[in-house]
């Protein structure tokens, strides 16, 4: 007799015979024992679709995978594996466990390798049972190699180039190209190109389904202002559609003509000075550009007296202008810098130069250290033209500075000081210091 899960059912059957208990021992109970002998039963597997099969072309893109569900009956887990019976099938996944749900392969095949013709295989799904047992299920599984395949074909982006710069500048940025094969097969391609200032950045190269760039740059250098035409041809054997050519233009626009401006940073320039004295302090100004283009300038002067340096530069530079007094009366001097460029308009800038007398008389100027006694009145300055002889003593109170004024010219003076307290009392001379007055 079977049993609910299947499995083969031994039963007991004892007579129904009523007993009596005061009599028990005298009465025997008839037992049979009857075993039923029912085979084990295949476990079923369902699968959809049956059988799958796939068509390709040699040195083409593998054909899509297709998927294979299969359930059983029950809802006892069981667990199974699948395995391919040829290099080019492959299944995944390659294991798992079903119960009541639909599980799903994918079955993948790659004609690498294989020449056109008719392949057959199978993958089989193994089922374990109960006791070890394995129930297995064979999918077949075809493969339709086409004899030849598909030609390969050219495919290119952009279809053509464009570029526009200026005569005599920077070259303009570098174009891409991308390269594609979409007929499968390998395309196996050269370029070319008809002009001197086109240049390509590879000249072969071979596709199947992946994508090449290639890299167009033009070069201007010696190219007038105008418009240029070339063609980028891309050639490949066997391939449907060769060869291909992208149309290539150059525009070239003339350079803008520059327009330098001379600045300066002062209208004129003033020095004040004394014959027979040092020169006065140079004297800076600033040349800039406040047009276009480059200035390149140079500045000169029409006065013997006067001297620039730097005298040229470009753009942006400082000059220093110097006046010398040698050889010059008391006076007024005029003169001119002018600052000039090619293309732009000179600027000029006036100089004054005043040149004062001979000084009649001079100074000079004392200090000394503080006498540090608390009854200190203040001090007294003795000046004569000899040594150690001194005219009037001159009272300068509590300081420790004086400027002798009105002194004649080429003349030494030798000076001397004394301290005087709140009594009266002086004190003796100090060092004697002389001063020359030129």
């Amino acid at each position: 007799m079977k049993a609910p899960d299947g499995r083969t059912k031994t039963e007991r059957i004892v007579s129904s015979a009523p007993l009596s208990f005061g009599v028990w021992r005298s009465i025997s109970v008839a037992v049979c024992l009857l075993t039923l002998a029912v085979p084990l039963p295949v476990l079923a597997l369902s699968v959809a679709p049956t059988s799958v099969s796939f068509s390709a072309t040699p040195g083409g893109i593998p054909p899509a995978p297709q998927s294979i569900t299969f359930w059983k009956g029950g809802d006892r887990s069981k667990n199974w594996t699948v395995s391919a019976n040829s290099s080019w099938v492959t299944v995944t996944p390659t294991s798992g466990t079903l119960s009541s749900e639909q599980d799903q392969i994918t079955v993948s095949v790659n004609q690498t390798g294989l020449s056109g013709g008719s392949y057959a295989t199978s993958i089989v799904i193994a089922v374990q049972g109960l006791k070890g047992r394995i129930n297995r299920t064979t999918i077949p599984v075809s493969l339709t190699v086409g004899g030849t395949g598909s030609a390969p074909s050219i495919s290119l982006s952009p279809s053509t180039l464009s570029f526009s710069g200026v005569a005599g500048g920077a070259a303009p940025a570098a174009q891409l190209i991308t390269l594609t094969n979409p007929s499968g097969g390998t395309l196996s391609w050269t370029t070319s190109d008809n002009a001197a200032w086109l240049t390509l950045s590879t000249g072969s190269g071979a596709t199947t389904t992946e994508t090449d760039s290639i890299s167009a740059t033009v070069n201007p250098t010696g190219l007038a202002a105008g418009s240029y035409t070339a063609a980028i041809t891309i050639s490949a054997t066997g391939a449907a559609n060769t060869p291909q050519v992208i149309p290539v233009s150059l525009t070239l626009s003339s350079a803008p003509t520059s327009s330098p401006v001379i600045s300066l940073n002062v209208s004129s320039l003033s020095f004040t000075g004394t014959s027979g004295a040092s020169n006065p302090s140079a004297q800076s100004f600033t040349i800039s550009n406040t047009g276009t283009g480059t200035l390149t300038w140079a500045a000169g002067d029409n006065a013997a007296w006067l001297s620039l340096s730097p005298a040229s530069g470009t753009n942006t530079g400082t000059v220093a202008a110097a006046v010398n007094l040698t050889g010059l009366t008391a006076g007024t001097y005029s003169g001119t810098i002018t600052v000039s460029a090619t293309g732009a308009t000179s600027k000029t800038l006036p100089v004054s130069f005043t040149v004062n007398p001979p000084a009649t008389t001079g100074t000079a100027s004392l200090t000394w250290s503080a006498n540090t006694e608390s009854d200190l009145a203040g001090y007294k300055v003795y000046v004569g033209t000899q040594s150690g002889v001194y005219g009037p003593p001159i009272a300068v109170g509590n300081v420790t500075a004086y400027q002798l004024k009105n002194l004649a010219m080429n003349t030494t003076y030798f000076v001397s000081i004394t301290a005087v307290d709140t009594a009266g009392n002086e004190s003796l001379h100090s060092a004697e210091v002389s001063k020359s007055i030129f």
